[in-house]
């Protein structure tokens, strides 16, 4: 057989057209290599090819497209590791708010979510206002209709209060009775057992409570020498009146000024009387018109601290 076109004679059937294979290849920097690198403009010294010795007369299979050897793929540059330090906190919130939203704005807004039970609520309740104060209407002793007639309204049942209010009242003219409706800040009728234990001992007070009915009449009578307060109170149906009259003494034992607007100065001691044929007891007081007077004429214990308020007042009661 001919040798073939490199001049080498054939190896066998089993060998390549092309030869054997060509030695291991090396890669070597010499300094004619990196003059030659320079002169190509690579941009940096590239090693050259090299095959061992041995294998030089061999041809070499060169494939018909390869890889510039100039071609120096690019460096990577620095790993960011603060960008990807911030990417994943920033993925983390996204996570939280999804869950955040997911789990509470998303029930609230489309009615699902959670599926544990919660209590049912409680049930509201019920406020119930106080009662309205029961109004207790004033109903006068007096026949006469056309009366003075005037209002005050204690907001505390004390005898001070009642003094006060009283004594600032428009004084009226001589010889006048004004009758006096003495009513609590819901307009309502005080009791007399409330009123009279601001001015008779306790005892009295306590005695008279079960005696009398809760409205009374009051009325001031206006004189020369000052403004009197007069008092009269109707004895309950069914109370034995003779029992009212052998009991009604114990007023005598109280403090006799409290009933006044003005200072009585001192009492004498209490005598019997009568004012209109009426039996009556009273004392006289050192300040000039000042004359207290008490008696049980017909169903009224009548209390005034003048003796003309008192015969001026039974008139008008009917006596």
């Amino acid at each position: 057989m001919a040798d073939n076109q490199f001049g080498m004679p054939p190896q066998g059937g089993n060998e390549s057209k092309f030869g054997a294979p060509p030695g291991p290849q090396l890669n070597v920097r010499t300094m004619e290599s990196d003059t030659r690198s320079i002169q190509r403009g690579d941009s940096m010294p590239m090693p050259e090819s090299i095959f061992p010795p041995g294998n030089a007369s061999e041809p070499v299979f060169r494939p018909e497209t390869q890889v510039d050897a100039s071609f120096v793929p690019p460096e990577e540059g620095p790993k960011k590791s603060g960008a990807h330090l911030w990417l994943w906190i920033a993925v983390g919130i996204a996570v939280v708010a999804a869950v955040v939203v997911g789990y509470f704005v998303f029930p609230i807004i489309f009615g699902g979510g959670s599926t544990e039970t919660l209590p049912p609520p409680p049930p509201p309740t019920e406020v119930i206002p106080p009662p309205a104060p029961e109004v207790k209407p004033h109903q006068s002793f007096f026949i006469t209709p056309d009366i003075s007639k005037t209002e005050i309204l204690l907001p505390n049942v004390s005898r001070d209060t009642a003094v006060i209010t009283l004594t600032a009242l428009e004084r009226k003219p001589e010889q006048t009775l004004e009758e006096v409706v003495i009513l609590d800040q819901n307009r309502s009728q005080i009791a007399s057992n409330m009123y009279l234990k601001e001015f008779v001992t306790e005892v009295a007070a306590a005695q008279m409570a079960a005696w009398f009915e809760d409205d009374f009449t009051a009325f001031l009578y206006y004189d020369a020498n000052g403004v009197w307060p007069g008092y009269a109170f109707k004895v309950k149906v069914g109370v034995n009146l003779d029992e009212v009259k052998a009991n009604a003494s114990v007023i005598e034992g109280s403090d006799l000024s409290r009933f006044y607007l003005a200072a009585p100065g001192t009492f004498a001691p209490f005598k019997s009387g009568t004012v209109s044929g009426k039996s009556t007891r009273y004392a006289i007081g050192s300040q000039p018109g000042a004359s207290f007077n008490y008696g049980i004429i017909g169903n009224y214990l009548i209390v005034s601290t003048s003796y003309n308020g008192l015969k001026n007042a039974l008139p008008l009661l009917g006596l």
